[in-house]
């Protein structure tokens, strides 16, 4: 019996040229999304996710992953695209399962400090200022 094998089109952007374009992404090749799942569970997945190689059809730069719910700006939406690559450096992407997230850079950058995980001896010092703040 064959194997059903699903074809999807994720949404990657060109951040040189500011357009958006679907490349076809194979949930079989990829073990099922295994990184999205070390992401949501923690576990590792047996066999390392490699992005397929996918280039700009305009300039032939990488273009990179962001997820089937994005919504690329206008091109000529400045503002709204570093918002975009100040979360694609941050480490967001647009799934479904993420929520709304900021659209300008101000908010962009705001988010991304509020939301950056810090180290065991920042959260210490976050929860003893808290305390004694009472």
């Amino acid at each position: 019996m064959k194997k059903k094998e699903y074809r999807y089109r994720i949404q990657h952007a060109c951040f040189k040229c500011r357009k958006a374009f679907k490349f076809e992404y194979l949930t079989l090749e990829q073990e099922q999304s295994a990184w999205l799942s070390f992401k949501l569970s923690g576990k590792k997945p047996s066999t390392e996710f490699i992005e397929n190689p996918h280039v700009c059809p305009e300039c032939k730069n990488p273009v990179e992953l962001m997820g089937r719910s994005f919504r690329a700006p206008k091109a000529g939406d400045l503002d709204a695209w570093k918002a975009v690559e100040i979360l694609f450096l941050a480490g967001y992407r647009f799934w479904s399962s993420v929520g709304n997230l900021p659209t300008t850079s101000k908010e962009a950058k705001a988010f991304v400090k509020a939301h950056t995980l810090t180290n065991d001896g920042e959260k210490l010092a976050h929860r003893i200022k808290a305390t004694h703040s009472i």
